[in-house]
Parts: C-alpha cells; structure tokens; sequence
C-alpha cells in the first residue's frame, strides 16, 4: 500500500474516534515506524491530532477548526454543484460578500468573468481565485490571519464590514440545524459572519447537505435569518419540507 493510500485510510478510520498505532499498524499490515512516520506527515498537515501511541481526528472537539485542505478535499462534486447553482443568482453589477469556506470558494470560481461585480471577501483562497478573473473589482476585509483556514478574522474586518452594503451575502457554515440554525466550530469568526449578515439584502447559505440536523461551538444565526438555502439533493425531504415551513427559500442541486 502506498503512503497516500494508507494516509486516506488513516483519515478514514480516525473519523469513529482515537485509533492506536498498534491497531492501524496490524490493519494495515505495516510497521509502527511506518504508521508514525503516516502520522507525523498528517499531522503536519493539520489533518490528525497525535497523542501518545496513537492520534485522532480534529473534527471529534467541535470547537476546533478543521483544516482548508481536508475542507476543500471533501464532498467536492456537491461543493461544485452548490457553487455553480448559487453563482447564478448574481446579476450584472451587483456587489457581493463572500464568507470564508470551501463551498464559497466554488460559487467565486462559477462567477461570470466581467459583469463589474464587486465582491468583498475575507478569505485568501477567494480573493486570489477572483483576482485571475477579470471584470470585476476585488477587496478584501483586512484582519488577522486564521493561518490553517486562510481565513481573515477579528475587530478589523468586523469594522470593515459594518461600513459597507451590498446586493448579497454567501454563508458558509460548519453545522445546519432547524434548532440551533448556523453553527461554527470556533467563535473566531463567529462576529464576522454575523457582520456579513447585516451588511447584506439577501443572504444566501451555500453548504452541503452532510452538514444538516448538526450543530457545533458556537452559534451564528437561527434559520429565519437566511433568505436562500443552496444545498446538494442528499438533505432529507423532511428537513427539507421543515426548513421551507420557516419561510427560507431552498435550491437543491
């Protein structure tokens, strides 16, 4: 088995909770050494927290942020499907904020290229996919940097977003529940979603149908502040008929 076959393998089985080196070790019939050497280079990656003679996943503390590239890998084909269905609700001119996240980044790669959008966002994996595009203007909140989700946060960019105002808003969210409604792991961002929510007329959540009947740290929003849900058509038909009943508009995809 090649190192990046075992490395999925690893992410897979410390999804269900603490694994041992000895037990990855006789799984996947390899050395411990070979197992640790797996562990320190995901760990490098933000992927897995190590502790003695094992690791386990960061997702299991719902208070830790999960990295932008195990975000980015995951349910890609829905993300992309999410994207490109919310771009279409942007017309010519108009002026957008996009949130922070893997999904949001798909709905800025689907945007039409010159149609003198201007577009507001705080996260650097956006803002470099929208400054190859052409057409439109691009400004970035300022802020500190969340180093492992690429991600600018705190009082700054709350104070740059509360003076602005623009057409829409894309959320992005870490958990969707109908009792809780949006929900992120940290409370970094927390302040600064919600100072997107005001700024906007319309806000539209785009988020993957796996994040639904969740709900994680920190809350964001209830439901009844969402004017559009974008999500994949693996949400169940009755969270789907509930949420509807809250008089938020829901596009499946």
């Amino acid at each position: 088995m090649l190192a990046q076959e075992r490395q999925r393998h690893i992410l897979e089985l410390i999804r269900s909770g603490v694994v041992t080196v000895k037990e990855l070790s006789e799984k996947m019939e390899v050395s411990p050494m070979t197992v640790r050497r797996d562990l320190a280079a995901l760990e490098r990656d933000g992927m897995l927290v190590r502790v003695h003679g094992g690791a386990y996943s960061p997702e299991i503390n719902g208070a830790t942020e999960i990295p932008y590239r195990r975000k980015r890998a995951e349910h890609l084909e829905e993300k992309r499907r999410i994207g490109r269905k919310a771009a279409e609700l942007v017309g010519v001119g108009e002026t957008l904020i996009l949130d922070a996240g893997s999904t949001t980044l798909e709905v800025a790669r689907h945007l039409k290229e010159n149609t003198r959008l201007t577009v507001v966002s705080n996260d650097l994996e956006v803002l470099g996919e929208l400054a190859r595009r052409g057409g439109m203007t691009v400004i970035d909140t300022g802020g500190m940097l969340l180093e492992s989700v690429y991600t600018l946060a705190g009082p700054r960019t709350e104070a740059m977003l509360r003076s602005v105002h623009v057409h829409r808003v894309f959320l992005g969210a870490d958990a969707v529940s109908l009792d809780d409604g949006v929900t992120n792991r940290t409370l970094h961002e927390v302040a600064v979603k919600q100072a997107m929510i005001e700024a906007a007329s319309q806000v539209i959540l785009v988020a993957a149908s796996h994040k639904f009947q969740q709900r994680v740290f920190a809350t964001v929003c209830p439901l009844e502040q969402l004017d559009v849900i974008v999500t994949d058509t693996g949400l169940p038909a009755d969270v789907a008929a509930r949420i509807e009943e809250r008089g938020v508009k829901l596009m499946l995809t």
